[in-house]
């Protein structure tokens, strides 16, 4: 029901990112999976919450044709996706 947060420091290389942006409380809200390495070939992973580009990013971003929203679901304790709403 909570994420773990760590502060990495240093120059690391961006070797995958995938995740979703949704709509959270009225606002976009985008949650994103990261795995980046450091020169010793170590990789580290999970959710990001922040980070700097300092030399180049690349992204592809697949827009859908409807608004995923997402709502606070109290017996999970997260704010998940709300399908239901977008079925037509």
């Amino acid at each position: 029901k909570s994420y773990h947060h760590k502060i990495f420091f240093g120059d690391y290389e961006l070797t995958s990112l995938i995740g979703n942006i949704t709509i959270k409380e009225g606002k976009y809200f985008s949650h994103t999976h990261i795995t980046f390495s450091n020169t010793n070939f170590q990789v580290f992973g999970g959710h990001l919450f922040d980070a700097k580009i300092t030399a180049a990013g690349e992204f592809v971003m697949i827009p859908g044709n409807k608004d995923i929203i997402r709502e606070m679901n109290s017996d999970i304790g997260l704010s998940l996706w709300c399908l239901e709403n977008n079925i037509e």
